[in-house]
């Protein structure tokens, strides 16, 4: 084995640190499950967060902006 690593050979030889495309990668994600939460109705969002976090509990600022959606409609 040959250097301090151990013998294991970097994926991105010259790259110190983190993958160059990790930020594009993240943003993608990102993209893709803002796009996801877009698509469901306030009804819907509401729903997921009770599951998500139980019932009532946390969210509190978008619970409300949830909930005077629903009262708007």
């Amino acid at each position: 084995m040959s250097g301090s690593k151990g013998g294991k050979r970097r994926m991105f030889m010259g790259v110190e640190g983190r993958r160059p495309d990790n930020k594009r990668i993240r943003q993608k994600d990102a993209e893709a499950r803002n796009a996801a939460w877009a698509a469901l109705s306030a009804e819907d969002q509401l729903k997921v967060l009770d599951a998500r976090l139980g019932n009532g509990m946390g969210a509190a600022k978008q619970r409300k902006r949830l909930q005077s959606k629903l009262a708007a409609s």
